[in-house]
């Protein structure tokens, strides 16, 4: 049997798929959708990454694209590995993809050979789409090329866009379809041109059955002219009779498959394809409906769905023009929405729902349809923040609806009080002393935790939440927290319900004296401390106390902080229990032997040791006699003679130095040093040195308010009082005296005791000018007596 094609060619909305599919049908030929064939390429590349930039790739896959095409009566399917794409490549981007790799030549040229190929194997077959005429099937037995006014093309397709629900201007299509028919008679391959040969049908007043009927007229006279129509039943009347049935059956295409249906129906469908505005429902009629997007989305513009979905859609009936069926998701939820509320009022059943915002005098809740919550209704207890509730999803009780005037009243605290009431009355119904049972925590107090058991509370009090020590209920519990806990008292008349906690485990304090028995080394975590001591965790519910006498063997110890830290662990001894107090009595320095016994063995007062120093304070240094034990050197006892202000003048922690003992007293703790004492006192030769108005040269080293402080001797220093540096008022010394100034000075007082040595400046003057005066006088025996009154005002 010899080959037979036709082709179909011509530009957007001349009607160039309806046509071919029904002429396909009429004819018995097989239908090949070439446009199917670039937009299936475009949808394998957008999967696997593919760009249009990468021609070689897109012409490998295009020549090894494993595509085929289904025809089953009023059916014409696109398959790619048995997986029907018929759908996904009728999505926007695949459209746009596909244009733009329709313009590579190799791919268009591998597309070619293989649609050459499909019509050796069907023998008889129509191709619909660009360059089938002109470039692929030059020879094809009957050529068309179908074309119509630029404005009816645009008004078809408007048509056909917003049976899909598409919100497009006429304008906007007019100026695509103008701009598409420039770009493509200027192709460099292929341009939109009709091919040789080609019948040119104007379909701009024609309809559909009237271009098919033409085009099966030219159709059948060729087969005849050539001596090729092999047609069973091929008389005019059959003729006649066939576009009779055929254009009838344009006409009810789809509605064949509908003829059961009302609109108004509510159909479960499957979710086959999620577009970028449109989502396609397949309900099991001859084609899938084409939703708008918005339908499936939520508030927040998130899809609520996903291919392979089953939804259930609003029938709305088909489009008797085109065959496009109606369906709407949103108008369906709307329907089984108002049928749900009915039977739940009925029932007294409640409903879940969103409080999507706050209204006056309220809320309005989503519940598939706007709802009216009164804020009275939204709680059991006073509410505070009315905000915290929006945005969040609950249960609510159904108080009045009317559907023609779209009104729905609901109230959240009356669901809430009945379903307390039932879990309340069957709490009672099992609860019963001994009771181990779970629960929420409801409030928290000073003195305890309320725990809700199921419609109704019971008391944890703080003495029953632990064995140990609490300080206060919500360091151990936060609002909502589930709970185990036991019942240990139910007054069921009075529904009060006495709970506790620490009664789930043994009392530690059972058996604490076979545990940690007097002596015993035991480790804890310090948890509190206090002026006067420590308390220390040995295990839950068992709390120890180190009193600060027990901390270290010395007695200078002040807070027990210098030593300890919360959350230290500790090693300690137990000294003592008593198990009706629950008091366990702890020590630290009985880890370590008594160092005093050492100290009485080893050292006597006067013996000279070398020690570490431990601290530093404003009266005294700390130094480490033996380990575990200091001794303190006074501020008094550093120096016989050098002013000390802070021993850190001198020292630093850490310094090792010799020091001679004082006293040892072990009943008060106390070990009293001296560095001093580690020479002798050089007080005890001053008066031998300085005798009482011997005249000696010293450096000043202080000036003060009250006098010049000198040194005389190394270590040694004496005081010129102000009153002892002139007769004269001396307002202020540094304007006559600076520091490091060599003066002669008469010694006028000495106290080795109080380490005093008073000098003077105007007394030793004083001396010399007389001592002057006295031997001026021996040098001149004759004077006169007015001579005498002169030197003496002079000297005044």
């Amino acid at each position: 049997m010899a080959e037979i094609v036709i082709t179909i060619d011509g530009p957007a909305g001349v009607g160039k798929t309806t046509v071919a599919k029904v002429l396909a049908k009429k004819l018995r030929f097989k239908y090949f959708d070439t446009g199917a064939m670039y937009r299936a390429l475009a949808l394998v590349a957008q999967e696997k990454g593919i760009t249009a930039e990468q021609t070689d790739l897109l012409q490998k896959l295009a020549w090894e694209l494993p595509l085929t095409f289904h025809q089953k009566e009023n059916t014409f399917k696109v398959f790619l590995n048995n997986r029907d794409i018929s759908t996904l490549i009728r999505h926007p981007q695949i459209g746009m993809l596909a244009s733009t790799i329709s313009q590579i030549k190799e791919v268009r040229e591998a597309f070619w050979e293989k649609q050459r190929n499909l019509a050796k194997e069907a023998q008889r077959a129509i191709f619909e789409g660009r360059d089938m005429g002109s470039i692929v099937f030059p020879n094809a037995l009957v050529k068309f090329f179908l074309t119509a006014s630029l404005e009816m093309r645009a008004k078809r397709r408007l048509k056909q866009l917003k049976g899909l629900g598409k919100e497009v201007s006429y304008k906007e299509i007019y100026s695509s379809i103008l701009q598409r028919d420039k770009q493509d008679s200027k192709r460099v391959i292929a341009p939109m041109q009709p091919a040789q040969e080609a019948i040119t049908i104007d379909t701009t007043n024609l309809g559909i059955e009237s271009v098919v009927n033409l085009m099966y007229k030219h159709i059948s006279n060729k087969l005849e002219d050539l001596g090729m129509d092999d047609r069973e039943g091929k008389s005019e009347e059959n003729l006649s009779s066939l576009e009779k049935d055929e254009t009838e059956e344009l006409a009810t295409l789809y509605n064949e498959s509908v003829k059961e249906l009302q609109p108004g129906e509510i159909l479960e469908g499957k979710i086959v394809c999620i577009m970028k505005d449109h989502v396609m429902v397949d309900v099991g009629l001859k084609s899938e409906g084409a939703i708008p997007i918005t339908e499936f989305k939520d508030r927040n513009g998130e899809i609520t769905v996903k291919e392979g979905d089953s939804v259930e859609v609003l029938f709305e009936g088909v489009n008797e023009r085109d065959g496009n069926i109606s369906l709407s998701r949103k108008k369906a939820l709307q329907i089984l929405t108002w049928e749900k509320i009915a039977k739940l009022y009925e029932k007294g059943a409640p409903i879940r729902g969103e409080i999507t915002a706050r209204v006056k005098g309220g809320f309005s809740v989503d519940i598939g349809v706007a709802a009216f919550l009164p804020g009275s209704q939204v709680d059991i207890k006073p509410v505070r923040d009315y905000d915290s509730f929006v945005g969040k999803t609950y249960s609510f009780k159904i108080i009045n609806y009317n559907p023609q005037l779209h009104n729905v009243i609901l109230s959240r605290r009356r669901f809430l009080e009945e379903e307390r009431e039932r879990l309340k009355q069957q709490t009672l119904s099992k609860l019963k002393e001994g009771d181990v049972v779970y629960g929420r925590v409801k409030s928290i107090t000073d003195y305890g935790v309320f725990i809700d058991l199921g419609g109704i509370d019971g008391l944890l009090h703080i003495t029953d939440i632990s064995w140990g020590r609490i300080g206060h209920p919500s360091d151990h519990f936060e609002f909502g927290d589930e709970v185990k806990v036991k019942v240990l008292k139910f007054d069921r008349e009075k529904e009060k319900i006495a709970l506790g906690m620490k009664q789930l485990t043994p009392d530690p304090w059972e058996n604490i004296s076979q545990k940690y028995p007097v002596g015993a080394h035991i480790k804890g975590r310090v948890t509190n401390l206090a002026d006067y001591g420590a308390f220390v965790e040995i295990e839950e519910g068992v709390e120890g106390f180190i009193h600060i006498s027990e901390m270290c063997w010395s007695k200078h110890l002040k807070h027990p902080s210098e030593i300890l830290s919360v959350g230290d662990i500790v090693e300690t001894v137990v000294l003592d229990i008593d198990k009706n107090k629950r008091r366990l009595s702890l020590g630290i320095k009985q880890i370590n032997p008594d160092p005093w016994e050492i100290v009485m063995e080893k050292y006597r007062v006067g013996s000279i040791i070398e020690g570490k120093i431990k601290s530093l304070t404003n009266f005294g240094i700390f130094v480490e006699v033996v380990e575990g034990l200091d001794g303190l050197v006074h501020i008094s006892d550093i120096s016989w003679t050098k002013r000390v202000r802070h021993p850190r003048e001198l020292y630093k922690k850490g310094d090792k130095i010799k020091v001679k003992i004082l006293e040892i007293n072990k009943d008060s703790g106390k070990i009293a040093l001296g560095i001093k004492q580690l020479m002798p006192d050089p007080w005890i030769e001053v008066s031998k040195k300085f005798p009482m108005g011997s005249v000696i040269t010293g450096k000043i080293t202080h000036i003060t308010d009250f006098g010049l402080f000198v040194k005389v001797e190394e270590d040694i220093e004496g005081l010129v009082h102000i009153s002892e540096v002139s007769y004269e008022k001396v307002k202020n010394l540094e304007e006559r005296f600076k520091v490091g100034e060599e003066i002669r000075v008469k010694v006028i007082k000495i106290n080795p005791e109080e380490r005093k040595l008073g000098l003077s400046i105007k007394q030793l003057e004083e001396e010399e000018k007389i001592a002057n005066w006295r031997k001026y006088l021996s040098g001149n025996r004759k004077i006169k007596l007015g001579d005498l009154i002169k030197t003496k005002q002079n000297n005044a």
